[in-house]
């Protein structure tokens, strides 16, 4: 972050912490009462923190569903969000990113699911994919994520053509 925290989830006990890196302290602490086995917390230019929130175990809630929020860490409340209209029709129970795009819309990869979307600030979605090929984990270790053929996907990244001058030089060519 700008002030020179790392920002670090804590998935298992829910929470998000920012520690100095100089110091080691801990000076920053997004709580359970926020956020619910969420990942890929990271700093955005307006000094806010933008985390997908899986949901698992959420205080208060009756079914499990995630959202990507936008927390203010001056006082933890959510500046923005982002979450289905049915409640669990946006959830992945593991992994999951969120990135803020150049345009100011987010890119979301729900996970489990394959699916990969990008939503306006006013929560339209504007695209989305799901990704068609599935396979079995390689490992007995993996699998005990999720048995069976998947088309899981751990995070993917939106990038402009100017940010990838390499594939932009021989589109032009």
């Amino acid at each position: 972050m700008a002030d020179g925290c790392v920002l670090m989830s804590l998935r298992t006990t829910s929470g998000i912490i920012g520690v100095d890196r100089a110091s080691g302290a801990v000076k920053l602490h997004i709580p359970p009462s926020v956020v619910s086995h969420q990942h890929a917390p990271v700093a955005l230019a307006n000094g806010r923190i933008l985390a997908f929130d899986n949901g698992n175990f959420r205080e208060g809630a009756h079914v499990a569903f995630s959202r990507v929020v936008e927390i203010d860490p001056a006082d933890n409340h959510i500046a923005w969000g982002y979450q289905d209209e049915m409640v669990n029709a946006f959830y992945t129970a593991f992994m999951g990113n969120a990135q803020r795009l150049h345009n100011g819309n987010t890119h979301i990869t729900e996970s489990a699911t394959g699916r990969l979307f990008e939503v306006t600030p006013a929560g339209e979605v504007v695209w989305e994919y799901v990704l068609p090929w599935f396979a079995e984990y390689p490992d007995a270790a993996a699998r005990r994520t999720g048995p069976g053929r998947l088309n899981s996907v751990f995070q993917t990244w939106r990038y402009q053509p100017e940010q990838l001058p390499w594939l932009h030089a021989r589109r032009s060519a």
